[in-house]
């Protein structure tokens, strides 16, 4: 899946379309943390965003940002490698 995002991505910004920012989002967190573990996610997901996010930099995409969900530190304390810019940190909300 990650090959296929970057593929696409490639595809569109080599024929000129241009955007303001880049984003991926993903509901890989829940209210009590993430459904994978932090580790994984680092060793499975980590580098298609450092990939994606490198090639969104040399389009000239400086504002990238992640959306993972609401209780989402813990995977952001292990991607720091990935080089989001921005990253959306929903606050939990009691039920």
């Amino acid at each position: 899946m990650g090959d296929l995002c970057y593929r696409c991505a490639e595809r569109i910004l080599a024929a000129g379309a241009r955007f303001d920012f880049a984003h991926f989002w993903e509901d890989i967190c829940f209210k009590n943390g993430p459904l994978i573990n932090p580790r994984k996610f680092e060793a499975k997901v980590g580098p298609h965003y450092k990939r994606i996010t490198d090639l969104a930099h040399r389009y000239g995409l400086n504002i990238v940002s992640l959306d993972c969900g609401r209780r989402s530190t813990p995977l952001q304390d292990r991607c720091p490698h990935s080089h989001l810019d921005q990253e959306r940190r929903q606050h939990h909300v009691p039920d």
